[in-house]
């Protein structure tokens, strides 16, 4: 992904993050106060699962 952003010169309102290892809760609810959409989260040692998923912590 980082690498698609950096060829086109995808600027802000995008942003991509590196990756982050900590509390997943956590990070959602303070992306949730900047009003970030979009998050894309998984567990460090399961597949990335393709497709749409229903949000379970709304």
């Amino acid at each position: 992904m980082k690498e698609l952003f950096d060829t086109h010169g995808v600027e802000a309102p995008a942003l991509y993050s590196d990756h982050l290892i900590g509390d997943g809760q956590e990070m959602f609810e303070h992306a949730a106060l900047l009003n970030y959409e979009g998050n894309r989260a998984k567990m460090l040692h399961r597949a990335l699962m393709s497709g749409r998923v229903t949000c379970v912590a709304c």
